[in-house]
């Protein structure tokens, strides 16, 4: 707990001091405004588009992962610039060890304000742990992007564009509930099973197997980018 709490730390005022990055942590917020407020009027509103606010409240499960997950991606790849990686290479500590307690924080914060967000939306009464555990696996997609794009952005330029694309990936199962004939066509991103999950607790039907496939094949995910960017970012 001290070394999470003293890498948190070191993290976040790396974070404050870049006014870019402070932007996006207000971004949670902006999310929350829309779901508890703009799409309570949406469907109000305008009925024809009342069957779709669903998926907007869906997509919103995603959208504080990845913007921690892209504030992390940052951390990292300044890291390798300023070569504060290379030391943290030859340091005799167990680099999975110290990279599960960097990523730590980021998923917390996902799954926190992803359940917050899945609470207070007046929209749907939702199982409270239900909802905890989506939120959960909504969580792991920080350190998911965080990994995949410091792992493959050579700077913070192209982290940027690697960022945009990935974040359209992860959204991409989305088109599976217009397809619903096609719909395992996007079960390969991680994300399907999470969505998918997600409306089957929004509809109270059975979601348990998607949640639980969704934690495996994510977690697989995590560990393989682990591994790819061990490799790449101490050395």
């Amino acid at each position: 707990m001290r070394q999470f709490l003293t890498t948190a730390v070191n993290d976040f005022r790396l974070i404050f001091r870049d006014a870019s990055l402070r932007v996006f942590l207000v971004m949670p917020l902006l999310i929350l405004l829309v779901v508890c407020f703009l799409c309570p009027y949406l469907k109000e509103t305008y009925p024809e588009i009342s069957d779709y606010v669903v998926y907007i409240v869906i997509m919103s499960c995603t959208q504080a992962s990845t913007m921690y997950g892209f504030i992390y991606s940052v951390v990292f790849l300044d890291e390798r610039d300023t070569e504060v990686a290379k030391m943290y290479g030859i340091l005799p500590i167990s680099k999975n060890g110290f990279l599960l307690t960097r990523l730590l924080a980021p998923y917390l914060l996902s799954t926190i304000t992803t359940f917050i967000i899945l609470i207070l939306q007046p929209l749907y009464s939702l199982n409270p742990l239900g909802t905890f555990l989506f939120a959960a696996l909504f969580g792991l997609l920080a350190p998911v992007l965080a990994l995949s794009v410091a792992g493959l952005a050579n700077n913070k330029i192209e982290g940027m564009t690697w960022f945009k694309g990935l974040n359209l990936v992860v959204s991409l199962p989305l088109a599976a509930f217009f397809v619903p004939d096609y719909k395992y066509a996007f079960s390969f991103i991680p994300t399907f099973w999470a969505y998918t999950g997600m409306y089957e607790l929004i509809i109270e039907g059975s979601y348990m197997l998607f949640l639980i496939v969704g934690f495996v094949f994510t977690s697989i995910t995590l560990g393989a980018l682990m591994r790819f960017f061990i490799k790449r970012h101490f050395t």
